[in-house]
């Protein structure tokens, strides 16, 4: 890769692990983008009594990161992937966020009260979930196709 690649991603990394990206409560917390998406995974156990909802889902919409956030219902969700992400567009539950760059400022300002991101540092954060591969499956060739072992649930889609 080229040296700008180089230092956008290890930038990125460092966004990624650093309570510093979202905003006071999350920073008071420790949380950063790790806490919820270890190595771009789901973190299944996960859990802050204040967000609702059992381990590995989150409540957002309430005033603990945001006071404006808050919608009055209790509606947790579950903690999604960010593996694979360059693929998985349009963002967010609903599928609203047509941009992984908006979802990511979105996350940021609205969900967790940070202060947003300046292009390069929002580039660098988008360039290293991109990064995030899928984790290999052995049911998946090279072209991504299902191997004669996947299961019959798997075949059907």
């Amino acid at each position: 890769p080229a040296r700008g690649q180089v230092s956008d991603l290890l930038l990125g990394d460092l966004l990624f692990h650093s309570p510093t990206t979202l905003g006071p409560r999350a920073q008071a917390l420790g949380l950063s983008c790790q806490s919820c998406h270890p190595n771009g995974a789901t973190h299944t156990t996960f859990s802050v009594k204040a967000l609702g909802g059992g381990p590995g889902s989150v409540d957002v919409s309430t005033g603990f990161f945001r006071a404006a956030a808050d919608d009055g219902i209790v509606n947790p969700i579950n903690i999604p992937s960010l593996r694979g992400a360059r693929f998985t567009g349009p963002y967010g539950h609903d599928g609203r966020t047509a941009s992984l760059a908006e979802m990511c400022q979105t996350v940021v300002t609205s969900e967790f009260d940070g202060a947003p991101l300046p292009p390069r540092s929002l580039a660098a954060l988008v360039r290293y979930i991109q990064d995030l591969d899928f984790l290999p499956n052995q049911y998946l060739d090279a072209r991504s196709a299902l191997t004669p072992g996947a299961s019959p649930a798997a075949q059907r889609g």
